[in-house]
């Protein structure tokens, strides 16, 4: 792995290149000035909070 061969793996590229758009729109949004906090919230893919339950969801943009 420390060799770099896992990114070599059409696989593994093809799993980062999924979230390469979500991560492009992140970063355009921090860069406005956005708050993450807010960009977080507004994520469409985040799952609705389990009112039962008091932590946070995990962040969707992290899958």
């Amino acid at each position: 792995m420390s060799e770099g061969r896992a990114l070599q793996d059409e696989g593994v590229q093809r799993a980062f290149s999924a979230g390469i758009p979500n991560m492009r729109h992140v970063k355009e949004l921090l860069d406005e000035g956005h708050d993450l906090d807010d960009i977080l919230e507004s994520d469409p893919n985040r799952p609705a909070p389990d009112l039962e339950d008091e932590d946070e969801p995990p962040d969707a943009f992290l899958r």
